[in-house]
């Protein structure tokens, strides 16, 4: 339960929903006789409330049924294509860098060399997919070590890659 009401989902899914849909509800609210206005507040607000948490379910699950088609169309999943040696995203030395580091953090024996990974692209892939799942298992254990540190860091501005 506390998966399906966390902060993100309030700020990021819920919160847009009921911004957009306040001026529908209050649209129907004004066709209730104002005779009944405790009502009308009790029950906008739990309709706005339900609308929202329902709206952002069904948004989510329309881009989650998208999500495969366009990562195949992209070549994988963003993650995963950072990591090549082939994608132009992230300049060669940064790339090379975070490779070692994931070296050097016992993330994984070794990386794919540009060769390694031409030869062989699924076994690249899945070693870049071992390093992407452990650096986002480990973002998450510290945003849960220290909440309030990980809310700051979202609002601030992206800090450069410093191996």
């Amino acid at each position: 339960m506390t998966s399906l009401i966390d902060r993100y989902v309030l700020g990021a899914r819920v919160a847009p929903v009921v911004v957009v849909s306040l001026s529908l509800v209050l649209a129907i609210s004004a066709w209730i006789p104002f005779s009944h206005w405790p009502m009308k507040l009790v029950g906008g607000t739990a309709l706005l409330g339900i609308v929202g948490f329902v709206l952002a379910q069904l948004t989510r699950d329309a881009g989650k049924a998208i999500e495969g088609p366009l990562w195949a169309s992209w070549g994988g999943a963003p993650s995963l294509r950072f990591f090549r040696h082939r994608d132009p995203s992230i300049p060669a030395g940064s790339k090379l860098a975070i490779h070692r580091r994931m070296v050097e953090l016992a993330v994984v024996d070794h990386m794919p060399s540009a060769e390694d990974e031409d030869a062989d692209p699924g076994q690249a892939d899945s070693v870049y997919r071992t390093c992407s799942d452990w650096l986002r298992r480990k973002a998450m254990e510290l945003k849960a070590k220290a909440p309030l540190r990980a809310n700051e860091d979202e609002t601030s501005t992206p800090r450069e890659f410093r191996p």
